[in-house]
């Protein structure tokens, strides 16, 4: 696991093909559920995983550019609290 940083969301490769996911860790202010998918066009979408009920939901949280990675790290944070609480 990557930590989700400016420099790390604009240096990252794209795959030859499909998506990938890279999702933020190893550090203190980690999020689990809190990730990035890179397309093999290179569009940087920020992203929330987790479960509600049983159910494994992803939320789009929006693209690089139009959230900085502390600001879509803010917002997975609010989503996942909600997906604790059952709200999907």
């Amino acid at each position: 696991m990557a930590k989700l940083t400016k420099t790390f969301v604009e240096k990252v490769q794209p795959p030859a093909s499909g998506h990938a996911m890279h999702w933020d860790g190893g550090h203190d202010r980690a999020v689990k559920g809190y990730g990035l998918r890179v397309s093999s066009l290179g569009k940087r979408v920020f992203v929330a995983a987790g479960r509600v009920r049983g159910k494994q939901l992803q939320f789009t949280i929006g693209p690089f550019g139009q959230f900085t990675e502390d600001e879509a790290r803010s917002r997975a944070r609010a989503i996942l609290q909600q997906m604790r609480e059952g709200t999907d």
